[in-house]
């Protein structure tokens, strides 16, 4: 007899960098800026493509920003300050694609506050940030 075929599909959570302001959730600059360094790909046409150098982000973003945004370092100090370009900026970067969190998540279905993982972690959310890079 043969078995059942089938597909095992895993989750991969995904951050953008838009959602931050949203939900209040204040991340560390220097987690901001591992996490575009590390975690960082430019939507050109289209297409996905890893951030290499300085050029890419010049060429997409200096026209739209007036030459404000010339480098990554001026992408991660634009997107932790919500600047005036932050939406070019945001919408220049693919959304994060990050790794389960080493150890693992606890209890998903309860909230942070009742000793669970979902929900809005304030200012531990650095932790959390570090242990999925």
């Amino acid at each position: 007899m043969r078995g059942g075929g089938g597909t095992a599909a895993r989750r991969t959570p995904t951050v953008s960098a838009s959602t931050a302001p949203l939900i209040g959730v204040t991340a560390a600059w220097t987690q901001v800026r591992d996490l575009v360094y590390k975690r960082g790909f430019a939507k050109i046409n289209g297409q996905r493509v890893p951030i290499t150098d300085n050029n890419m982000i010049e060429e997409a973003l200096s026209e739209k920003t007036k030459g404000a945004i010339i480098c990554m370092e001026d992408l991660v100090h634009e997107i932790y300050t919500v600047g005036p370009y932050f939406k070019e900026c945001t919408k220049f970067l693919w959304p994060f694609k990050m790794n389960n969190p080493v150890g693992g998540f606890s209890r998903i279905r309860h909230h942070f506050v009742e000793g669970g993982d979902a929900g809005n972690r304030e200012e531990y959310v650095n932790e959390l940030v570090r242990r999925m890079l």
